[in-house]
């Protein structure tokens, strides 16, 4: 997973956790460690899949599409997705390309098994948040 990979579900983590409710870019710059422009470069591929949707305005924010929490985690990594992998160097052993891509087949079945609902879940627990909404 690169490093996109990895803000982008931070990013929709975040935007989930809220519930349905609008989250600023200062927010989400702030959770993510990134400046508010670096959210918009980092959201817009979301938004053009229809995964996020943005606000606009002064007030605009992000909130999560309707069946966010249900998508699986490759919704969310494939427009970030660097086009394969790694290069590997002139002179690898067979066996070593054939290790590579059974990692990369093996990490793309956990992504594809896990929902972004259960990295809500997840980061809930992690920060002590309950489970319930008022």
């Amino acid at each position: 997973m690169n490093e996109r990979q990895k803000k982008a579900l931070h990013a929709v983590v975040e935007i989930a956790l809220a519930g349905g409710k609008d989250v600023g870019s200062t927010e989400l710059a702030r959770a993510l460690g990134l400046s508010r422009d670096s959210v918009y470069q980092l959201l817009l591929p979301l938004v053009r899949t229809g995964l996020v949707l943005a606000g606009r305005g002064r007030t605009g924010g992000y909130r999560g599409a309707p069946d966010l929490t249900e998508r699986r985690t490759t919704d969310v990594l494939a427009p970030f997705a660097s086009g394969g992998g790694r290069a590997i160097g002139q002179g690898t052993p067979p066996w070593v390309e054939e290790l590579e891509q059974r990692a990369r087949s093996a990490a793309e079945r956990v992504y594809e098994a896990v929902r972004v609902v259960d990295l809500v879940e997840a980061a809930r627990r992690s920060r002590g948040t309950p489970d319930w909404q008022i």
